[in-house]
C-alpha cells in the first residue's frame, strides 16, 4: 500500500532478493505519489486505497505491505488493517526509525518491517 519512495525501494529490494519468495501483485493507492516508483516497472497501480476490500477478495494476496505514512493516512491504514483481519492476511509495516547519532551530531536511520498480523 503506497505509491511513494519508501514503496519504491522496497520493492526494488524484493526484486534484488528472488530467494526471499515474494511476488509483487501491484501497488495499492489513490495515485503515484513517485515518479520514481511509477516509472519502475515494479508493478502496476491495481486500485486505490478505497478499493483495498475488493483486491483482497479477487488477488492472491498472503501479506499486504503498507507504506503510507502513518499520520497522513491513519484512517485509511485502519481500514486496511480491518480488511485484511477479516480475510486472513498479514499486515506488515515499513518504517525508518533514528537508531543513534554520530559524535558529528548527524543522525542514523535504520529502515524496519512493523509486523501486525490480522
Amino acid at each position: 500500500m503506497g505509491t511513494n519512495r519508501r514503496a519504491n525501494s522496497f520493492v526494488l529490494e524484493l526484486a534484488n532478493h528472488p530467494e526471499w519468495g515474494y511476488c509483487v501483485q501491484g501497488f495499492v493507492d489513490d495515485q503515484w505519489w513517485s515518479k520514481q516508483t511509477a516509472d519502475s516497472q515494479l508493478g502496476a497501480l491495481v486500485g486505490g486505497l478505497d478499493s483495498v476490500p475488493e483486491l483482497l477478495r479477487t488477488l492472491p494476496v498472503d501479506e499486504v505491505i503498507v507504506a503510507l505514512p502513518l499520520a497522513s493516512f491513519y484512517q485509511q491504514i485502519a481500514s486496511i488493517i480491518s480488511s485484511c483481519r477479516d480475510h486472513g492476511i498479514a499486515v506488515r509495516f515499513l518504517g525508518t526509525f533514528l537508531i543513534r547519532t554520530s559524535p558529528n551530531g548527524r543522525l542514523f536511520a535504520r529502515n524496519h518491517w512493523h509486523h501486525y498480523f490480522a
